[in-house]
């Protein structure tokens, strides 16, 4: 729900998401980071906008988490975000 253009959610969805992202910024930034991955994918915007995109997901990772953030996202995520499909040059 969170990844999804905002046309394809439900009035109920919407408001639900409404209300999560007003009552905390930790959310409201993760669902900005959400969908904006959600359009880097739809519209294959490639590598560089990918590097950039985690960067953003890791500055504000840090914001939250400190130095541990770093040992989050090489756990494994690199790889999930590696298998999205992007290409370089795409």
């Amino acid at each position: 729900m969170m990844v999804r253009p905002a046309q394809s959610r439900t009035r109920e969805q919407a408001a639900y998401l409404d209300q999560l992202i007003q009552s905390d910024e930790t959310i409201a930034v993760m669902f900005r980071l959400a969908q904006d991955f959600g359009h880097l994918l739809r519209k294959r915007e490639g590598q560089v906008r990918l590097e950039q995109w985690k960067a953003a997901v890791l500055a504000a990772c840090r914001r939250e988490a400190g130095a541990s953030c770093q040992e989050w996202y090489t756990c494994g995520h690199e790889e999930t975000i590696q298998n999205s499909g992007l290409r370089p040059g795409t």
